[in-house]
């Protein structure tokens, strides 16, 4: 058999998607031809006696890749409905998370502030003791005597 008719013989079991030598899933491409006819990679590319196969697989390559595509969006359109809702329910949480997150900030900065008054009157109050007109903390060498 000659490389030609492996070649061919290759192609037609990889659209036929039964390959003996790669695995089912590689999609079609000139090295999966080669892989599968056994034959060097470059075989394909660099002789113009393969040129017209190498043609029909790049189009069965891009036929393929437009059916894999087709196909994605046939699953998607079926479940756009479900998938637009929860995209606008996972927008409606985003909403709802910043807005929780302000109203947090603004608890935080309140706290802050109401710590910092709190501080302030202990120590005017702690101040005041200390400081007081009261002489409860003088010793009176007088009395002593």
């Amino acid at each position: 058999m000659t490389k030609k008719q492996r070649l061919i013989d290759a192609f037609e079991r990889l659209k036929a998607g039964k390959p003996i030598r790669i695995s089912e899933e590689r999609k079609i491409s000139p090295s999966a031809v080669e892989d599968e006819a056994g034959v060097s990679r470059s075989l394909l590319r660099n002789n113009n006696e393969y040129e017209d196969l190498f043609k029909q697989i790049v189009e069965a390559k891009k036929a393929q890749s437009e059916s894999v595509k087709t196909g994605l969006n046939k699953k998607l359109s079926s479940i756009d409905p479900v998938v637009k809702e929860l995209e606008h329910q996972l927008a409606k949480s985003k909403m709802e998370v910043k807005e929780w997150q302000k109203k947090y900030s603004k608890l935080l900065a309140c706290n802050a502030e109401l710590t910092q008054v709190i501080l302030e009157q202990r120590f005017e109050s702690y101040m005041s003791k200390v400081s007081s007109d009261e002489v409860d903390n003088v010793f009176d060498h007088k009395e002593k005597q």
